[in-house]
């Protein structure tokens, strides 16, 4: 998949994206991605049907996986802080810290 710097970049691309909670409202910035966020209570409406709640279990179950990848990376404190160094290492350091995240997970399968 590929990653996009500039969001002009992927127009005239089917993009499908399983967003959390904080990307609400995105899907109207930039209408060329399609984003799924889950559905939200409201002071209008405090509580979720059924199909609701099922459609959020589905998408946070979707989701979990993702979240667990940024924790990981996390632990090396490339995400988590202000990154340092130089611009054109960030990538190198992301692939390098990927690679091992990647090669630890296949290990403890």
């Amino acid at each position: 998949m590929p990653v996009y710097v500039n969001p002009t970049a992927c127009k005239n691309h089917n993009i499908h994206t399983l967003a959390d909670g904080d990307y609400l409202g995105m899907d109207k910035q930039y209408p060329d991605i399609h984003m799924t966020t889950p559905v939200k209570r409201s002071k209008k409406k405090p509580e979720l049907t059924k199909p609701e709640k099922r459609s959020n279990k589905r998408h946070s179950s979707k989701r979990i996986a993702v979240e667990h990848s940024f924790g990981g990376i996390k632990q090396f404190q490339l995400l988590s802080g202000i990154y340092r160094n130089k611009e054109k290492h960030y990538k190198q350091y992301f692939v390098a810290i990927a690679s091992i995240r990647n090669f630890r997970s296949l290990a403890t399968q």
